[in-house]
């Protein structure tokens, strides 16, 4: 993985190119190129999020509404017409993977990203001290307090999608 960083006050954004290596049904073995990137605006007000594998891209804008228990999402697959919509920050954080997440928009589109979880990418690349280096000794916290957990819905979400490589560089 080559990851890249630019923080600047209350603005973030972070770019995340990685080459996976599995295995499909068959036993073939697969290469995939990752590319993850993320905006953020203001401490996570408003974030746009990029992902890309085999030429397929999903593009997402995340912020907060007039609701603060509420998030307002809008994605979009390729040049298909975005899916707005607007979702319970609680129902995000209360969820392990997006499928538990109900009438969620499609966050995968064409994309045909290997099938891992943020949790199995922390477990693998967490201890490197190189990404240790790039996090300046932070560590994401998936297990905010509970008076937080309203305030990390963006970053829960934005693991969550498949593909993403945006969880082990959230506190970058």
């Amino acid at each position: 993985m080559e990851a890249q960083d630019l923080v600047d006050r209350a603005d973030r954004a972070v770019i995340v190119r990685g080459m996976l290596d599995s295995t499909d049904a068959g036993g073939a073995h697969v290469s995939t190129e990752l590319y993850s990137a993320m905006f953020s605006y203001h401490n996570d007000a408003t974030v746009f999020a990029l992902f890309n594998d085999n030429n397929h891209s999903t593009s997402v804008i995340l912020s907060n509404s007039d609701d603060p228990k509420m998030g307002r999402v809008m994605v979009w697959n390729d040049g298909d017409a975005p899916q707005i919509s607007t979702m319970d920050k609680s129902k995000i954080m209360g969820a392990a993977e997006m499928k538990d997440i109900a009438n969620a928009p499609d966050f995968v589109g064409k994309r045909k990203p290997p099938e891992f979880t943020w949790r199995e990418l922390e477990s693998v690349f967490g201890s490197d001290p190189a990404l240790h280096e790039f996090m300046r000794g932070r560590k994401s916290n998936h297990h905010p307090r509970d008076e937080d957990k309203l305030l990390d819905w963006v970053c829960r979400i934005l693991s969550m999608i498949a593909g993403s490589l945006i969880s082990i560089t959230w506190r970058a």
